[in-house]
């Protein structure tokens, strides 16, 4: 389980599952019994995240849960503490980011915020207007106060960008010196792996992974 208070970002190929997991996480923090105050908001590029899937998943996790957990959550009480909204480009993320902060002011409940392709929301950082990197360190300050200041949790997906015949995470070198914690999802002889890093070193051994209607499962 992610902590409260982090950002980690899940890296991979297209296709590879990186919505699949983080949709899994989403549905695992909305039914942990002492995380009933997290209030998920999702911030999409392109429609991809749908309820309907979130939906199929929490259900396969409540039936096959062996704590009762379908007798103590409401599914249409759970889909209420998901808002969702789109951004197209780093305008758009930070005008969400402002409203979402000005939300919080008046509310007590923890956010949980959800970026996806967050390479391609920010695709005007790599223009040469940019080359010093200020989108990325507006997005990252931001980011890092909303943990500080309201124990935030952030899930952000990427894609990956090859430079050297070198695969590394999309937006150069200050966002990802920016992020300490990542998930990368890779595939090799046909096959598809997770592994962690932190401050790009390996974390712990590398798993399999599939993915079903019932979310990301290793």
């Amino acid at each position: 389980m992610i902590s409260s208070g982090e950002i980690v970002e899940i890296v991979g190929c297209d296709a590879s599952g990186k919505m699949q997991l983080g949709m899994t996480l989403i549905a695992e923090l909305l039914l942990s019994e002492s995380k009933r105050d997290r209030q998920v908001i999702v911030i999409d590029f392109n429609g991809s995240f749908r309820i309907g899937r979130l939906e199929r998943i929490l259900m396969h996790k409540m039936r096959s849960s062996n704590n009762n957990t379908s007798s103590k959550f409401n599914i249409n009480d759970l889909l209420k503490r998901v808002s969702y909204g789109m951004a197209k480009y780093s305008g758009e993320l930070r005008s969400r980011l402002l409203e979402i902060e000005f939300g919080l002011k008046n509310s007590s409940s923890v956010p949980v915020i959800f970026i996806n392709k967050i390479g391609s929301i920010l695709f005007d950082a790599v223009a040469k207007e940019n080359n010093d990197g200020q989108i990325q360190k507006q997005i990252l300050l931001t980011l890092n106060e909303f943990c500080h200041k309201f124990g935030a949790t952030i899930i952000i997906t990427n894609h990956l960008v090859s430079w050297r015949n070198i695969s590394k995470p999309a937006l150069g070198k200050i966002w990802i010196k920016g992020i300490s914690k990542r998930i990368f999802l890779q595939k090799e002889n046909n096959c598809f792996y997770v592994e962690a890093k932190i401050d790009g070193k390996t974390h712990g051994s590398r798993v399999n992974y599939s993915l079903s209607e019932a979310g990301f499962i290793v």
